[in-house]
C-alpha cells in the first residue's frame, strides 16, 4: 500500500494540471465570445447586454489618455451622441490568471461621435475579473495604430 501512495500523488498532480489547462481553454473561449458579444451589442445598441459585460466600476482609458467612467460612456451611447455602425474584431491574445484575465486585441470600430464620422484602427486591452462565476470587464484601454510606423 505504501508503494502505491507516491503513484497516486503523482497521478493527482498530473491530472490537476490537465484540468487546469482545460479550464483555461474554456475561459479563453468564453472571453473571446464576450468580446464578440460586446462589439455586436455596441453596434446594435443592446445596452442591457453591455451592462452585463461591463462592471459598474468599469472605466476606459481613451487613446488621448483620458479616463472615462462607465456612466459617461453609457450616457453617450444612450443619448445617441456615440453610435457604432460596425466594429470588426481582429486577432486577440487572451491570458488567464485564475479569476483575472487580460485580452489584447485589434479592432476597427466605425461610427459617429456627435455627428462626426470616425473610423479607427486600434489595439485594445480589456481586463476582466470573475465575479460570481461570470466574467466582467473592469478596465479597457484603446490606442490608435500609427500606420506611419
Amino acid at each position: 500500500m505504501k508503494s502505491l501512495f507516491p503513484l497516486l500523488v503523482l497521478l493527482a498532480v498530473l491530472t490537476s494540471g490537465q484540468i487546469a489547462r482545460a479550464d483555461e481553454a474554456a475561459d479563453k473561449e468564453e472571453l473571446r465570445a464576450i468580446e464578440k458579444r460586446s462589439t455586436a451589442s455596441l453596434v446594435s445598441g443592446d445596452f442591457q447586454a453591455l451592462g452585463s459585460i461591463f462592471a459598474e466600476e468599469w472605466m476606459l482609458v481613451s487613446p488621448d489618455g483620458k479616463v472615462v467612467s462607465r456612466e459617461a460612456i453609457f450616457k453617450q451611447l444612450t443619448s445617441g451622441d456615440l453610435k457604432f455602425s460596425s466594429y470588426e474584431l481582429g486577432e486577440m491574445e487572451i491570458r488567464v490568471f485564475g479569476d483575472t484575465a487580460v485580452v489584447v486585441g485589434h479592432g476597427n470600430p466605425h461610427g459617429e461621435y456627435k455627428g462626426e464620422k470616425f473610423e479607427e484602427d486600434e489595439v485594445f486591452s480589456d481586463t476582466f475579473i470573475r465575479v460570481g462565476g461570470r466574467w466582467r470587464c473592469i478596465l479597457s484601454h484603446s490606442s490608435e495604430v500609427d500606420e506611419a510606423k
